[in-house]
């Protein structure tokens, strides 16, 4: 009978022992996916130009009216590893990949951070939208 309640007393200590320590924390979703399904876009246009470094798309330039839900009528908008891309096809949502980008396709944009009110005003895209 001692044996069975020192091996439980074992047991429970190594459980809040290994239980209780520090582990490497998770990384946490900061963004819902899809975010331009919950907010106006800042941008809905045509791309014009399409720019380029290394191979690899860094930007677009964006032309569009000014419309109810929108902001502006032209932006520069750059692209990095935190942009999403998707393919709007009939309200189903397909992730995309920035060199499927091509000038005359139509595009909403929604920025993230600082906007600089240049003109036409510059800002990197948190997600972009292709709709044709």
């Amino acid at each position: 009978m001692k044996n069975i309640s020192l091996v439980g007393t074992i047991v429970l200590v190594m459980l809040i022992f290994f239980g209780c320590r520090p582990t490497t924390p998770t990384p946490t979703p900061t963004r819902t996916p899809i975010q331009l399904e919950t907010k106006n876009p800042h941008i809905r246009g045509q791309i014009i130009n399409v720019y380029t470094s290394g191979g690899k798309i860094t930007g677009i330039l964006v032309e569009g009216g000014k419309e109810t839900d929108t902001v502006y009528d032209k932006a520069i908008v750059g692209i990095n590893n935190e942009t999403h891309i998707y393919f709007n096809t009939d309200g189903n949502f397909m992730d995309a990949d920035s060199n499927l980008l091509e000038e005359g396709q139509t595009v909403e944009v929604l920025f993230t951070g600082p906007i600089q009110t240049s003109d036409p005003v510059q800002a990197i895209a948190i997600e972009i939208i292709i709709l044709k």
